[in-house]
Protein backbone atom coordinates (compact mmCIF):
# COMPACT_ATOMS: atom_id res chain seq x y z
CA UNK A 1 0.00 0.00 0.00
CA UNK A 2 1.19 3.48 -0.81
CA UNK A 3 2.35 5.84 1.92
CA UNK A 4 0.88 9.35 1.94
CA UNK A 5 3.58 11.92 1.12
CA UNK A 6 4.79 13.42 4.39
CA UNK A 7 4.67 16.96 3.01
CA UNK A 8 0.88 16.58 2.71
CA UNK A 9 0.63 15.29 6.25
CA UNK A 10 -1.29 12.45 7.80
CA UNK A 11 -2.29 11.55 11.34
CA UNK A 12 -3.32 8.24 12.87
CA UNK A 13 -5.62 7.71 15.85
CA UNK A 14 -5.52 4.18 17.33
CA UNK A 15 -8.52 2.50 18.99
CA UNK A 16 -9.76 4.42 22.02
CA UNK A 17 -8.68 2.95 25.34
CA UNK A 18 -5.75 0.74 26.22
CA UNK A 19 -3.43 -0.37 23.42
CA UNK A 20 -2.39 -3.49 25.32
CA UNK A 21 -4.55 -5.52 22.94
CA UNK A 22 -2.67 -4.11 19.94
CA UNK A 23 1.09 -4.37 20.60
CA UNK A 24 1.93 -4.27 16.88
CA UNK A 25 0.49 -0.83 16.23
CA UNK A 26 1.42 0.42 19.70
CA UNK A 27 5.10 -0.08 18.86
CA UNK A 28 4.81 2.10 15.73
CA UNK A 29 2.51 4.87 16.96
CA UNK A 30 3.84 8.05 18.61
CA UNK A 31 1.25 9.58 21.00
CA UNK A 32 3.20 12.85 21.14
CA UNK A 33 2.58 13.56 17.46
CA UNK A 34 -0.54 11.55 16.71
CA UNK A 35 1.32 9.89 13.86
CA UNK A 36 3.92 7.19 13.26
CA UNK A 37 7.35 6.92 14.77
CA UNK A 38 10.27 7.71 12.50
CA UNK A 39 11.12 4.84 10.20
CA UNK A 40 7.58 3.46 9.86
CA UNK A 41 5.21 4.02 6.96
CA UNK A 42 1.48 3.52 6.64
CA UNK A 43 2.13 0.20 4.90
CA UNK A 44 3.90 -1.12 8.01
CA UNK A 45 1.16 0.20 10.25
CA UNK A 46 -1.59 -1.27 8.08
CA UNK A 47 0.06 -4.71 8.12
CA UNK A 48 0.18 -4.69 11.92
CA UNK A 49 -3.41 -3.45 12.20
CA UNK A 50 -4.58 -6.12 9.74
CA UNK A 51 -2.96 -8.81 11.88
CA UNK A 52 -4.70 -7.39 14.94
CA UNK A 53 -8.11 -7.30 13.24
CA UNK A 54 -8.65 -3.51 13.13
CA UNK A 55 -10.75 -1.89 10.38
CA UNK A 56 -9.66 1.49 9.01
CA UNK A 57 -11.75 4.68 9.02
CA UNK A 58 -10.70 7.82 7.12
CA UNK A 59 -11.25 11.42 8.23
CA UNK A 60 -10.58 14.91 6.84
CA UNK A 61 -10.85 18.27 8.61
CA UNK A 62 -11.32 21.84 7.51
CA UNK A 63 -9.77 25.15 6.54
CA UNK A 64 -6.84 26.40 8.66
CA UNK A 65 -6.82 23.18 10.68
CA UNK A 66 -3.43 22.13 12.01
CA UNK A 67 -2.11 18.58 12.27
CA UNK A 68 -3.14 18.52 15.95
CA UNK A 69 -6.69 19.52 15.03
CA UNK A 70 -6.82 16.81 12.38
CA UNK A 71 -5.54 14.33 14.93
CA UNK A 72 -8.09 15.39 17.55
CA UNK A 73 -10.94 14.96 15.09
CA UNK A 74 -9.63 11.46 14.36
CA UNK A 75 -9.53 10.77 18.12
CA UNK A 76 -13.16 11.90 18.23
CA UNK A 77 -14.13 9.30 15.60
CA UNK A 78 -12.14 6.63 17.43
CA UNK A 79 -13.99 7.41 20.67
CA UNK A 80 -17.37 7.40 18.94
CA UNK A 81 -16.69 4.01 17.39
CA UNK A 82 -15.48 2.67 20.76
CA UNK A 83 -18.77 3.80 22.31
CA UNK A 84 -20.48 1.67 19.67
CA UNK A 85 -18.29 -1.27 20.64
CA UNK A 86 -16.03 -1.01 17.59
CA UNK A 87 -12.26 -0.71 17.73
CA UNK A 88 -11.00 1.16 14.64
CA UNK A 89 -7.87 2.80 13.29
CA UNK A 90 -8.60 6.36 12.06
CA UNK A 91 -6.28 7.71 9.37
CA UNK A 92 -6.50 11.32 8.23
CA UNK A 93 -4.86 13.07 5.29
CA UNK A 94 -5.02 16.58 6.67
CA UNK A 95 -4.80 19.80 4.71
CA UNK A 96 -1.76 21.68 6.07
CA UNK A 97 -2.67 25.15 7.29
CA UNK A 98 -0.99 28.12 5.62
CA UNK A 99 -2.95 30.94 7.25
CA UNK A 100 -6.53 32.11 6.80
CA UNK A 101 -5.92 34.09 3.58
CA UNK A 102 -4.06 31.37 1.68
CA UNK A 103 -6.41 28.68 2.96
CA UNK A 104 -9.36 30.82 1.87
CA UNK A 105 -7.93 31.01 -1.64
CA UNK A 106 -7.37 27.27 -1.62
CA UNK A 107 -10.97 26.68 -0.54
CA UNK A 108 -12.19 28.85 -3.42
CA UNK A 109 -10.08 26.86 -5.87
CA UNK A 110 -11.42 23.63 -4.39
CA UNK A 111 -15.12 24.47 -4.26
CA UNK A 112 -15.51 27.32 -6.74
CA UNK A 113 -13.33 26.04 -9.55
CA UNK A 114 -13.13 22.28 -8.80
CA UNK A 115 -9.32 22.43 -8.75
CA UNK A 116 -7.90 19.05 -7.72
CA UNK A 117 -5.48 20.21 -5.02
CA UNK A 118 -2.85 17.80 -3.72
CA UNK A 119 -4.81 16.89 -0.58
CA UNK A 120 -7.74 15.70 -2.71
CA UNK A 121 -5.36 13.31 -4.43
CA UNK A 122 -3.89 12.18 -1.09
CA UNK A 123 -7.41 11.59 0.23
CA UNK A 124 -8.34 9.57 -2.87
CA UNK A 125 -5.27 7.38 -2.46
CA UNK A 126 -6.00 6.82 1.22
CA UNK A 127 -9.59 5.86 0.37
CA UNK A 128 -8.43 3.35 -2.22
CA UNK A 129 -5.95 1.82 0.22
CA UNK A 130 -8.51 1.76 3.03
CA UNK A 131 -11.19 0.07 0.91
CA UNK A 132 -8.70 -2.58 -0.27
CA UNK A 133 -7.50 -3.07 3.32
CA UNK A 134 -11.03 -3.43 4.75
CA UNK A 135 -12.08 -5.82 1.99
CA UNK A 136 -9.08 -8.03 2.78
CA UNK A 137 -9.87 -7.81 6.50
CA UNK A 138 -13.49 -8.82 5.85
CA UNK A 139 -12.36 -11.89 3.93
CA UNK A 140 -9.80 -12.78 6.58
CA UNK A 141 -12.34 -12.44 9.40
CA UNK A 142 -15.20 -13.90 7.33
CA UNK A 143 -17.26 -10.82 8.30
CA UNK A 144 -18.78 -9.16 5.21
CA UNK A 145 -19.77 -5.96 7.07
CA UNK A 146 -16.09 -5.10 7.59
CA UNK A 147 -15.70 -4.60 3.82
CA UNK A 148 -17.36 -1.17 4.03
CA UNK A 149 -15.08 1.79 4.73
CA UNK A 150 -16.39 4.66 6.81
CA UNK A 151 -15.13 8.14 5.90
CA UNK A 152 -15.73 11.41 7.78
CA UNK A 153 -15.32 14.99 6.57
CA UNK A 154 -15.89 18.36 8.23
CA UNK A 155 -16.01 21.75 6.49
CA UNK A 156 -13.27 21.89 3.87
CA UNK A 157 -12.59 18.27 4.79
CA UNK A 158 -16.12 17.46 3.63
CA UNK A 159 -15.29 19.18 0.34
CA UNK A 160 -12.06 17.18 0.09
CA UNK A 161 -13.93 13.92 0.65
CA UNK A 162 -16.66 14.88 -1.82
CA UNK A 163 -14.10 15.84 -4.46
CA UNK A 164 -12.02 12.69 -3.92
CA UNK A 165 -15.08 10.46 -4.15
CA UNK A 166 -16.38 12.29 -7.22
CA UNK A 167 -13.07 11.89 -9.06
CA UNK A 168 -13.10 9.90 -12.28
CA UNK A 169 -9.94 8.26 -10.94
CA UNK A 170 -11.87 6.64 -8.07
CA UNK A 171 -13.64 3.61 -9.50
CA UNK A 172 -17.30 2.85 -8.91
CA UNK A 173 -16.33 -0.45 -7.29
CA UNK A 174 -14.41 1.51 -4.63
CA UNK A 175 -17.17 4.08 -4.11
CA UNK A 176 -19.72 1.30 -3.57
CA UNK A 177 -17.76 0.24 -0.49
CA UNK A 178 -17.75 3.70 1.19
CA UNK A 179 -20.01 5.06 3.94
CA UNK A 180 -19.48 8.84 3.93
CA UNK A 181 -20.31 11.06 6.92
CA UNK A 182 -20.04 14.85 6.46
CA UNK A 183 -20.50 17.66 8.99
CA UNK A 184 -21.00 21.31 8.01
CA UNK A 185 -20.25 20.65 4.36
CA UNK A 186 -19.87 23.59 1.93
CA UNK A 187 -20.79 21.29 -0.96
CA UNK A 188 -24.26 21.24 -2.52
CA UNK A 189 -23.75 17.90 -4.21
CA UNK A 190 -23.14 14.30 -3.19
CA UNK A 191 -20.78 11.78 -4.81
CA UNK A 192 -22.38 9.08 -6.94
CA UNK A 193 -22.50 5.40 -6.09
CA UNK A 194 -21.63 5.34 -2.38
CA UNK A 195 -22.90 2.57 -0.13
CA UNK A 196 -24.35 5.22 2.20
CA UNK A 197 -24.14 9.00 2.55
CA UNK A 198 -25.03 10.94 5.72
CA UNK A 199 -24.85 14.73 5.90
CA UNK A 200 -25.65 16.92 8.92
CA UNK A 201 -25.78 20.70 8.62
CA UNK A 202 -26.59 23.46 11.08
CA UNK A 203 -28.99 26.19 10.00
CA UNK A 204 -26.85 28.63 12.05
CA UNK A 205 -23.61 27.53 10.39
CA UNK A 206 -22.72 30.07 7.66
CA UNK A 207 -20.45 27.60 5.84
CA UNK A 208 -23.11 24.92 5.44
CA UNK A 209 -26.12 27.24 5.15
CA UNK A 210 -24.55 29.67 2.69
CA UNK A 211 -22.00 27.79 0.61
CA UNK A 212 -23.68 24.40 0.85
CA UNK A 213 -27.17 25.69 0.13
CA UNK A 214 -28.05 29.25 -0.90
CA UNK A 215 -24.88 29.72 -2.96
CA UNK A 216 -24.91 26.23 -4.46
CA UNK A 217 -26.29 25.30 -7.86
CA UNK A 218 -28.58 22.65 -6.37
CA UNK A 219 -29.88 24.58 -3.37
CA UNK A 220 -28.73 21.82 -1.06
CA UNK A 221 -27.16 18.41 -1.26
CA UNK A 222 -30.52 16.59 -1.02
CA UNK A 223 -31.54 18.20 -4.31
CA UNK A 224 -28.40 17.12 -6.16
CA UNK A 225 -28.71 14.48 -8.91
CA UNK A 226 -26.61 11.80 -7.17
CA UNK A 227 -28.56 12.17 -3.92
CA UNK A 228 -31.90 11.79 -5.69
CA UNK A 229 -30.74 8.89 -7.86
CA UNK A 230 -29.30 6.99 -4.88
CA UNK A 231 -32.55 7.18 -2.95
CA UNK A 232 -34.54 6.12 -5.99
CA UNK A 233 -32.34 3.02 -6.19
CA UNK A 234 -32.08 2.35 -2.43
CA UNK A 235 -34.48 4.49 -0.36
CA UNK A 236 -32.79 6.05 2.66
CA UNK A 237 -29.26 5.29 1.54
CA UNK A 238 -28.50 9.04 1.28
CA UNK A 239 -29.72 11.43 4.00
CA UNK A 240 -29.27 15.11 4.87
CA UNK A 241 -30.35 16.24 8.34
CA UNK A 242 -30.88 19.88 9.25
CA UNK A 243 -29.74 20.84 12.77
CA UNK A 244 -30.63 24.01 14.66
CA UNK A 245 -28.18 24.71 17.45
CA UNK A 246 -26.44 27.85 18.65
CA UNK A 247 -23.32 27.83 20.78
CA UNK A 248 -22.98 30.35 23.60
CA UNK A 249 -19.29 31.03 23.09
CA UNK A 250 -16.81 32.82 25.36
CA UNK A 251 -15.63 36.26 24.31
CA UNK A 252 -13.11 36.17 21.50
CA UNK A 253 -14.32 32.88 20.00
CA UNK A 254 -16.07 32.93 16.63
CA UNK A 255 -18.00 30.61 14.33
CA UNK A 256 -18.42 27.84 16.90
CA UNK A 257 -21.76 26.96 15.27
CA UNK A 258 -19.57 25.42 12.55
CA UNK A 259 -17.12 23.53 14.78
CA UNK A 260 -16.67 19.75 14.76
CA UNK A 261 -17.16 19.23 18.52
CA UNK A 262 -20.46 21.13 18.62
CA UNK A 263 -21.84 19.25 15.63
CA UNK A 264 -21.15 15.98 17.44
CA UNK A 265 -22.60 17.30 20.69
CA UNK A 266 -25.99 17.87 19.04
CA UNK A 267 -28.52 15.07 19.77
CA UNK A 268 -30.13 15.21 16.31
CA UNK A 269 -26.75 15.08 14.62
CA UNK A 270 -25.70 12.10 16.71
CA UNK A 271 -28.92 10.32 15.86
CA UNK A 272 -28.49 10.97 12.15
CA UNK A 273 -25.04 9.35 12.29
CA UNK A 274 -26.25 6.40 14.35
CA UNK A 275 -24.05 7.29 17.33
CA UNK A 276 -24.88 6.45 20.93
CA UNK A 277 -26.71 9.10 22.98
CA UNK A 278 -24.28 11.51 24.59
CA UNK A 279 -22.76 10.02 27.74
CA UNK A 280 -20.61 11.53 30.47
CA UNK A 281 -17.32 10.43 28.92
CA UNK A 282 -18.11 11.88 25.49
CA UNK A 283 -19.64 15.04 26.98
CA UNK A 284 -16.45 15.63 28.95
CA UNK A 285 -14.35 15.09 25.82
CA UNK A 286 -16.35 17.50 23.67
CA UNK A 287 -16.56 20.15 26.39
CA UNK A 288 -12.78 20.46 26.62
CA UNK A 289 -10.49 22.31 24.24
CA UNK A 290 -9.49 19.03 22.68
CA UNK A 291 -7.47 20.44 19.80
CA UNK A 292 -4.22 19.70 21.63
CA UNK A 293 -1.82 16.91 20.67
CA UNK A 294 -2.03 13.91 22.93
CA UNK A 295 -5.64 14.67 23.92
Amino acid sequence: MADAPRELGFTVAPPAGSLDRYPGIAAMWDPATGSLREGYGLGDFYAAAQAEGLPIVNAATGITNSSSQAYSASVSVSREMAALGQGVLVVSAYNPTHGRSLDGIESFLLKGLNVNISTVEATRLLLEDSVAYNQALAERADTPSLAYTQAWGHSEGAALMTMAMSSDMLSLSVRQQIDLRVLGSPMGNAPEGLHTFRSIWNWNDPVAATFGRTASATGGVEFSPAFIAANQAVPGSYTATRLDFRVDVPAGMTNENHSWQYYLSDPAGRGAFGLVPMNADLASFYSRSYWLKGE
